[in-house]
């Protein structure tokens, strides 16, 4: 079983390795709400693919109409956590009708 101190590293560190706003520490407040996203989802990895999930989105705005890319990782857990958790990938592309699979990120 993986210790609460080591899924905060993980979740901080695939934070920082994905998403656009990049912190060089972690807070208090940032381990309080990954303590929490963590009593929601219980699992790691649900919250490691959402933040890859919405790395993705950030990097090709051309492709996806989600705009908000300048979440800071407390705020992207209380917030959008939830819909990056609940929605597919392609469910945030502007043009459903059109094939981009080729350039969607594969997410383990």
């Amino acid at each position: 079983m993986v210790l609460i101190d080591d899924q905060i590293k993980i979740i901080f560190d695939t934070w920082n390795a994905y998403a656009p706003v990049k912190h060089s520490v972690c807070t208090r407040k940032m381990q309080g709400a990954i303590h929490f996203a963590l009593l929601d989802y219980k699992e790691v990895d649900v919250i490691v693919k959402a933040i890859i999930k919405y790395g993705a989105v950030c990097e090709r705005p051309k492709l996806y109409w989600w705009t908000a890319s300048g979440y800071m990782l407390e705020s992207f857990l209380k917030t959008a956590l939830t819909r990056f958790v609940d929605t597919p990938l392609e469910g945030f592309r502007k043009d459903k009708q059109e094939d981009n699979s080729n350039l969607l990120p594969k997410i383990k």
